[in-house]
This record gives structure tokens, C-alpha cells and sequence, in this order.
């Protein structure tokens, strides 16, 4: 009895490894994003000019004696600057998600002053980076 039970043993082992060779390898899964969705320039233009006029107020430049004089001229301000940047024919097919998300991260971690002040917000939100396509 124990004999019949390696015999099985082993005949399944070699049923298992003679199938596997008859399923190809999966092919490679690709790197980077591959999942980033097209928005529309003027959802991308609200969501630019909050995210700027919520790092404006986080820095006290808006109020009087400020750039700003209120939350609404900055919102006003900044989406007029988005909107001129995004317009269709520099982003015919809509604004990268992905991107979008990236500039809009760059400015609620950029700091108020400083030597590199804005460099990495002018990095991630290029017109070319926001609209690749």
C-alpha cells in the first residue's frame, strides 16, 4: 500500500510538470503609469487655481497690502493664468490626471520664500507636462 502511494505520488508530480510547459509565460506587466485619464481644461483650471490661491492663503498673500486682496481675486486671478495656459489649443485632448495631480501636490508643498521658490511647481505644471498628448 505504501509502494501505491509514492507510485501516485509520483505520477502525479510528473502529470503536473509535463503540463507545465504547454502554458506560455505571461508577458511582462509595463512600468509606469499606464491608468492616467484625460480631464477637461476647465475642471483642471478650477482644481489649479484652488490648489494656488490654498498655498496663497497658507502664506498670508492674500489680504490687503497682498497680491490678493481676497480668497475670490485670487480664485479669479489664478484661473484666468490656468485657463490661458490649459486653452485648447495648447491641450486639445484634455489634461493628464496624473499630472494634474503631481502640479497640484508641488504647490501645496512649496514653501513661501526661498532661493528655489516655485521650481518644482514650474517642473510639474508645464503646460507640455499637464497635456502630453
Amino acid at each position: 500500500m505504501k509502494l501505491l502511494s509514492i507510485a501516485l505520488t509520483a505520477l502525479a508530480s510528473a502529470g503536473s510538470v509535463a503540463c507545465a510547459h504547454t502554458t506560455p509565460p505571461a508577458a511582462p506587466m509595463p512600468t509606469g503609469v499606464t491608468n492616467a485619464q484625460p480631464i477637461d481644461s476647465i475642471t483642471a483650471a478650477d482644481r489649479l487655481a484652488t490648489a494656488e490661491c490654498q498655498r496663497a492663503a497658507s502664506c498670508g498673500t492674500i489680504g490687503q497690502g497682498q497680491p490678493h486682496t481676497s480668497m475670490d481675486d485670487c480664485l479669479a486671478s489664478a484661473h484666468q493664468d490656468a485657463d490661458s495656459e490649459l486653452r485648447q489649443d495648447k491641450c486639445p485632448n484634455g489634461v493628464d490626471s496624473t499630472h494634474l495631480q503631481t502640479c497640484e501636490s508641488a504647490l501645496a508643498i512649496e514653501s513661501c520664500s526661498g532661493i528655489v521658490n516655485g521650481f518644482n511647481r514650474r517642473l510639474a505644471c508645464r503646460t507640455d507636462a499637464l497635456c502630453p498628448w
